[in-house]
């Protein structure tokens, strides 16, 4: 599952993602459409409503059979065990927390720790982090971003697209 979770990551032109603020028949709603123009990685917030958010991800496996599911925000290791029961196939922290580095490599997850830092986004590569998840937002801008990457080109990051209300309505 890792190798697979890896491939669809990395050849997904970004990963569409949704907050914890957007209700489960909002979150579906808004995946059919960015799935009909050809989205197929989806991120989604556990930090609230988690029994709905399961409930949607069923729905999706079935419904969108080619999804790659994910669970963002994760700050803790209650909510990390959460989306792996409800079947995220991977797992994204804004920052790397050593616990659940740990949970992620003894079960053998796919795990995407945050960084905000080059430090950290050098560290996170020392230690041999395929993808990591930049927390730049939009503080900076694209060139500075892009002058980063030229200074780091073995650093692979996950470009994230929020479905906020503007994006979708």
């Amino acid at each position: 599952m890792f190798e697979d979770t890896l491939k669809r990551l990395v050849e997904a032109k970004y990963v569409f993602t949704a907050s914890s603020e957007v209700s489960a028949s909002e979150l579906m709603s808004r995946w059919d459409r960015a799935y009909r123009e050809g989205a197929r990685v989806l991120e989604v917030s556990f930090s609230s409503d988690t029994a709905k958010k399961r409930e949607v991800f069923a729905k999706l496996k079935v419904s969108h059979p080619e999804t790659c599911l994910g669970v963002g925000g994760i700050t803790q290791l209650e909510i990390f065990k959460e989306a792996l029961y409800a079947g995220s196939e991977f797992f994204v922290s804004p920052y790397a927390d050593q616990e659940l580095i740990k949970f992620a490599h003894d079960n053998k997850l796919f795990y995407v720790p945050g960084a905000l830092t080059p430090t950290e986004l050098a560290d996170l590569q020392k230690r041999s982090f395929l993808l990591q998840n930049w927390y730049g937002g939009k503080n900076i801008a694209a060139y500075q971003l892009q002058d980063l990457l030229l200074e780091m080109p073995d650093v692979s990051l996950m470009m994230t697209i929020k479905a906020d209300d503007e994006q979708m309505a």
